[in-house]
């Protein structure tokens, strides 16, 4: 399952609130490499700015860890991707 969302803030929100079903369901987020500031801005995932840390609620993900999500989806560690825009433009 893939939900698009326009908001990185309410991607921490919704993996979180879908975590308390675990192990039913298995959330990991999924958001673009650009960094946010707590106001709720938008992901823009075509900047490539890297953030030094991508589990703060704040912060985008590097490429790498990007990669590293949709690898763990596809082997079924887990069964629902939680993300912005860069889900709409970069998962196939």
């Amino acid at each position: 399952v893939t939900l698009l969302l326009n908001f990185v803030d309410s991607v921490e929100e919704i993996v979180q609130m879908l975590s308390v079903s675990e192990p039913l369901l298995r959330p990991r987020k999924f958001v673009g490499q650009s960094k946010t500031s707590g106001g709720g801005n938008k992901d823009s995932s075509k900047n490539s700015s890297l953030t030094k840390n991508s589990t703060d609620g704040t912060a985008g993900m590097k490429q790498k860890e990007q990669q590293e999500v949709i690898r763990l989806f596809r082997e079924g560690r887990y069964n629902v991707i939680v993300c912005t825009c860069i889900g709409e433009e970069g998962l196939d």
